[in-house]
């Protein structure tokens, strides 16, 4: 029987990466590369070489730096919708529900992810007619899915508010921003007012 691990490197049969796999390697890369270049400073040679390939492997993906950067955005945007539906069924009670939202969004963009974090910042400046729909609606499904969840608590008569509900998820959409900056921080405390009036 013939040890194949002792035959010489040239005859050794390499394991291609699935295309799949592949493209998720450039996707987290990239992601990585743009958080800290900036869309600018961001390059392909730079993503490609973060993602341990060659400049051309990310074109048989994406067609451009702009597209790749576009899938990026989509990608988290559908992470935060979904980690978003977990955390407003984890609890019962309203309250603990929304500042549960709260947590998971200060936790997602500080401890979990950063990078998302800062690509959602620079992305707002990015003179892109695509790009800034992509951001539209991203904020747009965000704040209908609390506002359905902020609804239906007020017809359960579970909290009660002089505001409507969708008054308060913007109220609390904007906030998550500054509470992500309080979060750096070190001012964590802060999150409990934004539910006084509730």
């Amino acid at each position: 029987m013939v040890d194949s691990s002792r035959k010489p490197p040239q005859e050794r049969k390499t394991r291609r990466m699935a295309a799949r796999d592949r493209r998720q390697r450039i996707l987290d890369a990239a992601l990585h590369v743009f958080a800290r270049e900036n869309y600018q400073g961001a390059t392909t040679a730079k993503i490609a070489e973060a993602a341990g390939i060659t400049e051309p492997v990310i074109y048989q993906h994406f067609k451009s730096k702009r597209e790749l950067f576009l899938e990026v955005i989509r990608i988290n945007r559908k992470r935060m919708l979904e980690w978003n539906a977990e955390v407003l069924k984890a609890h019962d009670d309203p309250i603990k529900r929304y500042q549960a939202y709260t947590d998971m969004f200060m936790y997602y963009t500080t401890q979990t992810n950063r990078d998302v974090a800062m690509v959602w910042s620079m992305a707002f400046h990015v003179n892109d007619p695509e790009l800034k729909e992509e951001l539209r609606q991203t904020e747009d499904e965000l704040l209908q899915q609390l506002t359905r969840d902020l609804r239906r608590s007020m017809e359960e008569g579970k909290i009660g508010s002089r505001h409507a509900p969708e008054v308060l998820s913007t109220l609390i959409f904007c906030l998550h921003g500054h509470l992500t900056w309080l979060t750096h921080v070190g001012a964590v405390h802060f999150r409990n007012w934004i539910y006084e009036d509730i």
